[in-house]
C-alpha cells in the first residue's frame, strides 16, 4: 500500500477523515476500500492485497504507533474495528524511515494545492 500511504500523507487524509497531529480514526473497511480505490488507479487489481495483509503492511510500517480500537459508537450503523492512526508528523516520519528515504513532504498542504 505504499503508493496509497504516500498519497494519504501527502494530502492529510485517510477516506475522507482529515488526518492532523491529533492523528487520524478511520474503519478498518473504509480505509482498505480507499487503499482498494487508489489502487485500482494505479494498477492491477489482481495485485490489491487482502484487508488483512494490508493491516499487516500497516503494522510493518507505523509499528507499536498503529493502533486499533472499536469504539462504542455506530459508524454507518454498526460497531466497526478501527485503525488509529499516528499523528501526521510521527506517520510522515516513520513512512520515511520504512522506506529509506527523507524530505518528502511540503511545508504545508497549500504547497502541493495548486488551487490555493
Amino acid at each position: 500500500p505504499m503508493a496509497w500511504l504516500h498519497d494519504s500523507l501527502e494530502m492529510e487524509e485517510i477516506a475522507g477523515h482529515e488526518w492532523t497531529e491529533d492523528g487520524v480514526i478511520v474503519s478498518k473497511d473504509h480505509a482498505h476500500q480507499h487503499y482498494t480505490n487508489n489502487h485500482r488507479q494505479y494498477g492491477d487489481l489482481r495485485t490489491s492485497m487482502k484487508a488483512s495483509e494490508f493491516g499487516q503492511e500497516l503494522k510493518k510500517i507505523f509499528g507499536v504507533e498503529l493502533g486499533e480500537k472499536r469504539p462504542s459508537g455506530a459508524i454507518d450503523g454498526t460497531r466497526q474495528r478501527c485503525y488509529v492512526f499516528p499523528p501526521l508528523s510521527l506517520a510522515r516520519l516513520l513512512f520515511e524511515q520504512y522506506i529509506g528515504v527523507s524530505g518528502l513532504w511540503p511545508l504545508n498542504k497549500q504547497d502541493i494545492d495548486p488551487l490555493s
